[in-house]
């Protein structure tokens, strides 16, 4: 079955669109221009389920169900053109392996203030599930560094939040809301400090391929 969906997604080329609106005439009158500005062939990434979140230079950031070199999905980055009409660079900035690092994120990212991505994986890790952080790399042009944060039984089909503090917050669909608290130091474990019990399923943030 999961090979016959990932065929099926290989088919779904991902394009990355820019609308702008252009208003003109009363408060409800207004003209809509669509500009793609990338698109992936099918041998970089594919099947985005997932909004694009965006950094303070304009960068786009996004997760893949699929593709990458173990087909269990990816983070990518789209930065933006430094001349006007110059086209948009796409990268991959994790490959997900399947195993202990997670699989298959098709919610969207949070970005913290020193350019960390965090967001969740449906399958994988220690558990079944995974809450990670994907940190910039400290030289330009490295790689960027993929944690585990948390991993639990159960399922999580939504994204995190993150507050002023950078504590995440997160649903399983059991209808569990859980915290995770950054580390005191540096290299320290992320901790569960809280976790209650909604008393209904979470609603889910996109419903997956079956797999």
């Amino acid at each position: 079955m999961r090979s016959m969906n990932f065929l099926f997604a290989k088919q779904r080329l991902l394009t990355a669109v820019l609308a702008v609106l252009t208003f003109a005439g009363g408060a409800r009158s207004f003209a809509q221009t669509e500009h793609t500005i990338y698109f992936f062939s099918e041998t970089q990434i594919v099947d985005s389920q997932a909004g694009l979140i965006a950094d303070s230079s304009g960068a786009l950031y996004g997760t893949t169900s699929f593709g990458g070199s173990a087909s269990d999905g990816t983070v990518y980055k789209l930065s933006p053109p430094a001349a006007p009409g110059a086209p948009w660079k796409g990268s991959v900035l994790y490959t997900f392996t399947g195993g202990g690092d997670g699989a298959t994120p098709f919610c969207s990212l949070v970005l913290d203030s020193h350019g960390a991505l965090y967001g969740t994986t449906l399958t994988g890790g220690v558990y079944g599930w995974t809450a990670f952080q994907l940190e910039p790399p400290s030289v330009p042009g490295g790689a960027w560094t993929e944690n585990v944060i948390y991993s639990a039984d159960g399922a999580v089909e939504a994204g995190l939040a993150m507050d002023a503090t950078g504590a995440l917050y997160g649903a399983t669909t059991s209808g569990e809301i859980f915290q995770l608290v950054p580390p005191a130091i540096v290299g320290g474990g992320w901790d569960v400090s809280s976790a209650v019990h909604a008393g209904a399923r979470i609603v889910r943030c996109e419903q997956p391929h079956s797999r």
